[in-house]
């Protein structure tokens, strides 16, 4: 059986869900303003609190995910702190 959660299966999620995130995030904020720190359980890639990158002071992401937390992250612009 092949690894279902591959780069792939994550670029057709956040192209399908990229629009979504745009308008939630922004409407989010207006609702909870300041943000601190952000968790994310489930983050995939890490994409949803990325956008919160220069607004929250701490981000978390929680993943059960094969990829490892690092490969994910960077690439966003976010630390990893643990994979």
């Amino acid at each position: 059986m092949g690894e279902i959660y591959t780069e792939d299966f994550y670029d057709a999620e956040w192209l399908n869900a990229r629009p979504s995130v745009c308008v939630i995030v922004p409407l989010l904020l207006e609702l909870i303003r300041p943000v601190r720190s952000v968790i994310d359980l489930g983050c995939g890639r890490g994409e949803w609190p990325a956008m919160l990158k220069n607004t929250a002071s701490r981000i978390w992401l929680v993943n059960g995910s094969s990829l490892p937390v690092d490969q994910r992250v960077t690439r966003l612009g976010l630390e990893a702190i643990a994979s």
